[in-house]
Parts: C-alpha cells; structure tokens; sequence
C-alpha cells in the first residue's frame, strides 16, 4: 500500500481525502464525485443589490453653513445651512451628475487630434 493510498482512508475531512483518493480506490475520479456531493449542496445567494450606494462627507466652516462632498463622483458637491438642508441638496446633486453622465456618454463625442505642440520663449528681463 502506498502513503498517500493510506492517507486517503485515514481522512475524515470530505475535502481532504477527495485530495488524497485514487481512481482505484473507488471506482470513479475525485472530480467525479466532488461533482456529485456538490450537486446535493444547494447554494443560497444574497439577493443583487438594486441600489447604488454613495457616501457624503459633510464639513463645516467658520459661519456655521454644511458642505456635503461625494467623493465617489469628481466635482459633486452641495451645501446646506443646516445638515439635513446639505443632505438633500447632496442627493439632487447626485442625481443631476449621474444624469448628467448619462447624456455626455449618449453622445458620440469626436476624439481629438493631436496637432502638435508650441513653444513660446518669453526673454526674461523684458
């Protein structure tokens, strides 16, 4: 008998001895049967997520007014004098960026050519 033919009937861990079996062992190939214990496990996975998610960052300055940021999207930004005023306008401000975003890649933009480059020389007493 071989080591590893010795290790494969010393194991109890499923996954461990479908590592350690030969086709002579049993009769069929590992890959085989962990196909079958696999089909008679069923899998329950969380539900898609129908939402995007996006956090604010909220600061205050000196006159007391909010100033809510979305860094996941470049350039949107809001204000409020109260928290929950910067909130909203937070949120109107996603929307018209994402709405925003939608058009421009709607759009078959021309990409442009590279024409070439000028250099100016500027005297530096002048």
């Amino acid at each position: 008998m071989t080591a590893s033919l010795r290790l494969s009937r010393a194991c109890t861990n499923w996954r461990t001895s479908l590592f350690f079996r030969h086709e002579h062992d049993f009769g069929q190939r590992p890959e085989e049967e962990a196909g079958e214990a696999m089909a008679q496990v069923s899998l329950t996975l969380p539900p898609m997520k129908t939402y995007q998610e996006f956090g604010i960052d909220y600061f205050q300055d000196e006159d007391g007014v909010f100033t809510a940021r979305v860094p996941a999207i470049k350039g949107c930004i809001a204000w409020g004098k109260t928290l929950e005023e910067a909130y909203r306008n937070a949120v109107e401000a996603i929307e018209s960026c994402l709405e925003a975003r939608e058009k421009v890649s709607a759009l078959k933009l021309r990409k442009p050519r590279y024409a070439g480059m000028n250099i100016y020389s500027r005297p530096i007493n002048a």
